[in-house]
């Protein structure tokens, strides 16, 4: 039988920390290297991606890398969450390829040196 997620208590492990100040976000962390990324998302659902073109965001000062869901699945594998519920279904890839399926879909990324300039441009 399929687990029951609907009208269960679940104890909520990650509330403590987040409410005495002792939470750890992604934004935090500070490695040598590390980039801050950007997404470009689509402002239409269900909007066809016949082609991106890159150039002008790899001209930008401090951009590293600009990827689309092409890319990544040249590379990578789609996410799977581990669920079982009843109807659920795996989710796909992170960025759109073809087709942005629904509103805000991000259908690239864009690899910057410093976090305040990914999102400009």
């Amino acid at each position: 039988m399929a687990a029951r997620y609907v009208s269960q208590s679940i104890k909520r492990t990650e509330d403590p920390p987040l409410l005495m100040g002792r939470a750890h976000f992604m934004g935090d962390l500070r490695l040598p290297g590390l980039r801050a990324v950007a997404f470009l998302r689509s402002p239409h659902a269900h909007a066809r991606l016949v082609s991106i073109d890159v150039r002008a965001a790899l001209a930008m000062p401090g951009v590293d890398a600009v990827v689309t869901g092409t890319d990544l699945a040249a590379t990578t594998r789609p996410i799977r969450a581990a669920m079982s519920g009843a109807g659920y279904k795996e989710s796909a890839w992170p960025v759109a390829r073809g087709a942005a399926r629904q509103h805000r879909v991000p259908h690239a990324l864009r690899a910057r040196t410093r976090r305040a300039g990914a999102r400009r441009g």
